[in-house]
């Protein structure tokens, strides 16, 4: 047993424009089989903005 439940869990790239990507249109609330609250959007896309725009894969 790997402790891990299907569906509860995303990998995004180290790097701004897989996050914009990952936030845009509700793609990330769908790979994580729920709906985010307004803040929680908000405090993932001020971080993916802290990310660099080219970042290490």
């Amino acid at each position: 047993e790997s402790g891990k439940a299907k569906g509860r869990g995303a990998y995004l790239h180290a790097n701004r424009s897989c996050w914009e990507k990952g936030l845009k249109g509700g793609s990330m609330g769908y790979a994580l089989r729920t709906s985010l609250a307004p803040e929680d959007l908000e405090a993932l896309t001020g971080f993916g903005l802290g990310l660099p725009a080219e970042g290490i894969d």
